[in-house]
């Protein structure tokens, strides 16, 4: 029963929630909040409701050591957890193999504090003043809330600044504060780049869906700087704007990666993308790699439909069309800018200028002498 709650959960909140196996308690003396294994595994539970069984299954992803329980424990060697790490992803230690991953969390637990004591399979547990213990006898199912990929991002970023003595730049910028040198002045725009700015055009950014001067906004900024945040509530759009600035980065030839919390969101986000692209935009989410096998089909049906040198003069006479209308649209902007504004030019008569305003109020006033 409690198998079939824990099922019953997760389906609830599989965006949020895991289930995993893990071996290796640790223990730390004087510290009775440590009680937890620290190497972990993903799993999978499933019902066969016509036979009525529960069956948990191994799934494909990777061995873990519980390094944010390790970061936490005070008096240990903090160094060797990144080897242990290294080493565990080469040799793939299942936390149930009875055969390697002993010797492997034999020596972890050793290496961690001098002052250990390790408990192999077939050992006995014997109560010890050791100041760290790690028992293998216990090793059991649990349900966690997902980590996210923080912590693993900046132990990446962390490693990487060490091994080339080099940080991304937008690191840099976030440590610092994240400020720019704004120019004093700007670069003078005609009329009809500020209409056409206006209406979310701009020659050089290929958006893939309607704009608005926001959005425009957005994807002339990143050209510019190496990190920009954009924030507003619900409904405002920044699904919309994701989808453009996809469709931006393709075009430029560049990969482009989107996370979020949950899943749903990312698929909605694939749907609001041009169907043309969709294909393009591979889903990493969820236990089945069916995103993966439907993006695959459709680029491998899409290339066997078409040649490169085709695609090539198809984009080469899109370019032109595409800037073509964007001249007639600035021409007829223009013009249509020139008309309105000639409704506040000002009149010139006698060497003197009289807004459209006065000299209608003037013909008004004096209609009945001066008609």
């Amino acid at each position: 029963m409690r198998l079939y709650n824990v099922l019953t959960d997760l389906g609830r909140e599989s965006e949020t929630q895991e289930l995993m196996i893990g071996s290796g308690i640790i223990k730390v003396g004087g510290n009775t909040n440590v009680n937890h294994p620290v190497l972990l595994k993903r799993v999978s539970i499933s019902l066969d409701a016509k036979n009525n069984e529960l069956s948990i299954s191994d799934t494909d992803s990777m061995p873990e050591l519980y390094t944010l329980l390790l970061s936490q424990i005070p008096e240990i060697n903090h160094s060797v957890i990144k080897q242990a790490s290294e080493e565990l992803v080469e040799n793939y230690y299942h936390p149930l193999d009875r055969n390697n991953d002993s010797d492997f969390l034999k020596a972890f637990t050793h290496k961690l504090s001098s002052d250990s004591s390790f408990v192999g399979y077939d050992s006995e547990a014997k109560k010890t003043s050791a100041y760290l213990t790690l028992s293998m006898n216990s090793p059991l199912f649990f349900v966690r809330r997902k980590i996210d990929g923080t912590l693993k991002a900046l132990e990446t970023i962390a490693s990487t600044i060490e091994e080339t003595k080099e940080f991304p730049a937008p690191i840099g910028e976030i440590v610092s504060g994240g400020f720019v040198d704004v120019p004093k002045t700007t670069p003078q725009q005609t009329i009809e780049a500020q209409l056409a700015s206006a209406n979310g055009e701009n020659p050089d950014i290929l958006l893939s869906k309607a704009a608005n001067k926001e959005q425009l906004e957005i994807a002339e900024r990143i050209e510019s700087y190496n990190a920009v945040l954009v924030q507003g509530p619900p409904g405002t759009g920044k699904t919309h704007t994701i989808a453009n600035l996809i469709g931006h980065f393709l075009a430029q030839g560049k990969n482009v990666l989107v996370t979020s919390y949950t899943a749903k969101a990312l698929s909605v986000l694939q749907e609001k993308l041009p169907e043309s692209i969709q294909h393009l935009c591979v889903s990493v989410t969820g236990d089945d790699n069916s995103g993966m096998v439907r993006s695959i089909d459709g680029i491998s049906e899409f290339m066997a439909r078409h040649t490169s040198s085709e695609m090539k003069q198809q984009a080469e006479g899109a370019e032109q069309k595409r800037r073509y209308l964007l001249k007639q649209l600035d021409d007829i902007r223009k013009k249509l800018f020139l008309i309105r504004f000639a409704e506040f030019k000002p009149i010139v008569f006698g060497g003197n200028e009289y807004s459209p305003k006065d000299a209608a109020k003037f013909v008004h006033d004096n209609a009945a002498e001066l008609s």
